[in-house]
């Protein structure tokens, strides 16, 4: 093929490198790059490496996909002894002339349970005659595995997940040429059930797990969604696969268990150590932790954000406590998180060995001295969520002289311990930082709360979120609001948000009055609902980019 294009005139036009980074841009527009694949023979190469380099994702919704014909196609680009295999186990293999394109070298991105998914679609629709035979080795899957790790150019992203009641992990490190097609492997998903892997497919998955350890060394992201077997071996891979990194950004881990063991997160949480200087975004998810465990966490020195989802507290005896407590840390956050859980010294003892390095924290619980860790471990904290009670008010005072700029705050819904009352709301009021300038309620506070906070606040408030029930008589917190902007000419916005999700798409003018809404916008620019769900947990993931 000519390195440049040309037209039915002879002249030189478009060099197929650069055409090929143009097509790229439409990556994601399946429909344009159908239509340019029918202008000529170089494009249509160009076009047809982009489609099958994720051809799964392509194939549309599940309601509409059509697996089974890229299944097809893959089996015409099988060596002839993997179609003997296949057909000698039983299947029905029609005959399909010769590939146009070598369709499997092109693929990028391979998630195993798609395959899966693909191959059982296969085999209703066109892989049985009259019976499906015994294939304890799922020798379909086996062989396209092997073809597409063995053959592809080069993979970027590998997600190894499969459920299914039981099922078999084919020998992956015994393939050829995975040492070249795995070799600049960037992102890799292990999202298995292993109760559910025979003993032969759990010692394979682990040679596989070692194997990629050795060969696998430049990857940027790791998701760990597993429940532990019993023979502790695909952990143990796992952990010699992250050791075995060199730029890996991004970690998640997931214990699918009932009862993790607290052992697995620190011996987790140690293998990551080593990756201390390169990491940006770790996520621990349903995970058991205490103080023990943070000691490998105070090495890393580079995180854009830290995030515990559901991780609840597990006790330390006193004497390793205190050895914990006087070790030195280079223990570097930007973004903490703590979404739902319990893990109330775990919070503290991280915000200590975090220390000056955070910007922004949430913590969706109620934590005992975390206004007082706050004020003595953490001065620059701009950003602050937390959950709020009547044992925490009184301790707010601590942040009155902090940095923080933006606060939300949440009660506990249906919690007696958290019920606030108008002395608690005067509280807040005169305990806001004198550096607020965004202040969100996220709970239902009564006309007269809202008054006595606003009348107290010292703060120069430039923005307020209100979240209504559906019942309440919005224009008296409007016509509150508006008394509390005649004060303060700083302030010039105010955002709401309703109970009801039903409510979502809902604007000033469907719930409050005309005249009084009219008075407001007078002396408030911003009147409107608010967008993002407060208190949601990050999807660090869907952040993490490759």
């Amino acid at each position: 093929m000519s390195y440049f294009l040309t037209t039915q005139t002879g002249f030189s036009t478009v060099p197929l490198d650069c055409l090929q980074e143009i097509f790229q841009y439409l990556e994601n527009d399946i429909k344009s790059l159908y239509h340019c694949m029918f202008v000529n023979r170089a494009w249509c190469r160009i076009i047809i490496s982009l489609l099958w380099r994720r051809p799964f994702e392509y194939s549309g919704p599940k309601s509409t996909r059509r697996y089974s014909e890229l299944v097809r196609t893959y089996i015409t680009c099988l060596p002839n002894n993997s179609k003997k295999k296949i057909y000698e186990t039983g299947y029905n293999i029609h005959l399909h002339p010769r590939p146009l394109f070598p369709y499997h070298k092109y693929l990028r991105e391979l998630d195993c349970e798609k395959l899966d998914e693909a191959v059982e679609e296969w085999i209703n629709r066109f892989g049985l005659e009259e019976y499906r035979p015994e294939d304890p080795e799922e020798i379909v899957y086996t062989q396209l595995l092997k073809l597409l790790l063995s053959c592809c150019e080069g993979l970027w992203s590998l997600r190894l997940s499969r459920h299914c009641d039981k099922y078999y992990f084919p020998p992956a490190a015994t393939f050829n040429r995975i040492k070249y097609t795995l070799t600049n492997l960037r992102k890799f998903e292990f999202c298995v059930d292993l109760d559910c892997l025979t003993e032969r497919g759990l010692d394979n998955l682990y040679e596989f797990l070692k194997k990629l350890s050795n060969i696998s060394n430049n990857l940027e992201y790791i998701n760990i969604e597993m429940a532990e077997d019993r023979e502790f071996l695909s952990g143990d891979g796992l952990r010699k696969l992250i050791k075995s990194q060199k730029n890996l950004a991004f970690f998640r881990y997931d214990q699918l268990q009932l009862k993790p063991d607290i052992e697995e997160t620190k011996e987790f949480v140690k293998a990551l150590s080593h990756n201390a200087s390169t990491l940006k975004n770790i996520e621990f998810d349903y995970l058991p932790f205490n103080v023990q465990c943070l000691s490998s966490l105070k090495k890393f020195n580079n995180l854009e954000c830290m995030q515990f989802a559901y991780c609840y507290e597990e006790n330390i005896s006193d004497e390793i406590e205190e050895i914990v407590e006087h070790s030195p840390s280079q223990l570097k956050v930007k973004k903490l998180i703590f979404h739902s859980g319990i893990l109330t010294s775990v919070t503290l003892e991280i915000l200590r060995l975090v220390n000056t390095s955070v910007r922004e924290l949430t913590v969706n619980n109620v934590v005992p001295g975390l206004f007082e860790h706050i004020y003595e471990h953490c001065p620059n904290i701009m950003y602050l969520a937390t959950i709020i009670s009547q044992k925490t008010v009184e301790s707010l005072e601590y942040l009155s002289t902090s940095k923080i700029e933006h606060l939300m705050l949440k009660t506990l819904d249906d919690n007696k311990d958290t019920c606030l009352d108008i002395k608690d709301f005067q509280q807040i009021g005169k305990n806001l930082s004198l550096n607020l300038y965004h202040l969100s309620l996220d709970f239902n506070v009564s006309v007269e709360e809202l008054l006595f906070l606003l009348r107290e606040c010292r703060s120069p408030l430039e923005s307020l979120c209100l979240k209504f029930d559906d019942d309440s008589n919005k224009d008296e917190y409007l016509k509150v609001v508006i008394e509390f902007a005649r004060k303060d000419d700083s302030f010039k916005e105010i955002r709401f948000s309703l109970d009801s999700k039903k409510f979502k798409d809902i604007k000033a003018e469907d719930i409050f009055s005309k005249d009084i809404l009219a008075e407001a916008k007078l002396l408030i620019p911003n009147i409107l609902r608010e967008t993002q769900e407060p208190f949601t947990r990050i999807n660090l993931n869907s952040e993490a980019s490759l």
